[in-house]
């Protein structure tokens, strides 16, 4: 599992990236472990290709997901939060495929 320890800013809002794949191609199936420390945040979301959504656990401002895709294609972490309304906002990408994690 990767620790990372990265602060990004999406309209002024503080998001810590603490756990996350550090490979951008995923192996279906496989699990996953993301871990974010988002404290204005509202909900965090994996949206799959057919566009099926999975929310993250909420606890304190951190939110936790184990993941395993289960369909092919492009995969997202989006998180919503107090400046964004409705919308959601992508953190981070991935691709899921049948293949060998690669860099």
């Amino acid at each position: 599992m990767l620790r990372l320890r990265r602060i990004l800013l999406i309209r002024k809002t503080p998001i810590q990236l603490i756990s996350a794949p550090k490979f951008k191609h995923l192996k279906r199936n496989d699990s996953y472990y993301f871990e974010f420390y988002i404290p204005r945040g509202l909900q965090v979301a994996v949206i799959t290709a057919s566009n099926n959504w999975t929310y993250f656990e909420r606890k304190s401002g951190k939110f936790t997901l184990d993941f395993s895709p289960k369909e092919l294609g492009k995969l997202k972490i989006s998180v919503q939060h107090e400046k964004s309304g409705k919308s959601f906002q992508s953190i981070l990408a991935y691709y899921v495929n049948d293949n060998k994690e690669e860099i």
